[in-house]
């Protein structure tokens, strides 16, 4: 006789609290429910199988996930969906994978305290010196400021779309992006990179080397009110921290941060050749 596999219960409050992963751990219990409550080795078989999911699960894995006993990297979680998805008549598989993701940043980032600002600017001048890089053990500003801070001005036509006066930007300067729990500080230190990515209390920090010659270009960018032109910049710094946070094990999130460096002293090389073409012409 066959069998018969037994189905995985949601954890009660005691062993997964309300918050951002018990929020995520229930929506994937409710797909779970909603494809018949499969067995975690036909999910595990249906994650190899797919054509969606880019990393691999078994059984154990599945069990931990939905047991709420282990937090999955985003590609974990992706197969996890991706496998439920194909046990059912789903037209859009895409978009419910893109859901799960949005439920998942905030788990992996923390949950904010208060409801804050778009965008909290202050000067850290007096905070970090101009030849040292920023503090990676700095705490998040967020919580402290969320009360105090003024929303931005939405008829500020000098505003980007997150509130920032560009041309109020410059070194020691930061700003947050809640959306994408990213929070910008300008410094200035000696090592290779034109910037570092530092995971803080609930978001990482992006700190741009105005020593480095790519960095100080984009500081410049920052600042100079192109909305459209800073807006890229940030996009592109967005995505690059959000990859390299996310990426794992720790041993290829090292090799991604070192690829960084290697990006940087690319990015200095052309900077430089660039600058003697120029001077020659």
């Amino acid at each position: 006789m066959a069998r018969k596999s037994r189905r995985i219960s949601m954890p009660t409050e005691s062993e997964l609290p309300c918050g951002a992963h018990r929020t995520l751990i229930e929506a994937a219990h409710e797909l779970y429910r909603h494809v018949g409550c499969p067995s975690t080795r036909r999910i595990s078989a249906a994650a190899a199988d797919s054509e969606i999911a880019r990393d691999t699960l078994s059984p154990q894995w599945v069990s931990r996930i939905l047991n709420g006993k282990n937090f999955p990297t985003w590609h974990k979680m992706e197969a996890l969906v991706a496998s439920m998805l194909s046990f059912g008549d789903f037209e859009t598989p895409k978009q419910e994978i893109s859901r799960f993701r949005q439920l998942w940043v905030p788990a992996h980032y923390g949950e904010w305290v208060a409801e804050p600002p778009l965008v909290e600017i202050r000067d850290t001048q007096s905070e970090h010196s101009q030849d040292e890089r920023p503090d990676s053990s700095a705490q998040s500003t967020h919580a402290t400021t969320a009360a105090s801070e003024p929303e931005p001005d939405a008829g500020n036509v000098s505003s980007d779309a997150h509130g920032i006066k560009p041309e109020t930007l410059q070194e020691g300067d930061e700003f947050t992006d809640q959306s994408q729990y990213v929070r910008f500080v300008t410094g200035r230190w000696s090592g290779p990179e034109m910037f570092s990515i530092d995971l803080l209390a609930g978001m990482l920090q992006v700190s741009l080397n105005s020593q480095h010659p790519m960095g100080a270009v984009m500081l410049n960018v920052l600042s100079q009110g192109d909305t459209e032109a800073a807006n890229m910049v940030k996009l592109l710094l967005f995505s690059w921290a959000r990859m390299e946070d996310e990426t794992f094990p720790a041993r290829a999130r090292g090799k991604v941060a070192e690829i960084r460096q290697d990006w940087s002293r690319y990015a200095a090389d052309f900077m430089e050749w660039k600058e003697s073409e120029a001077g020659d012409s």
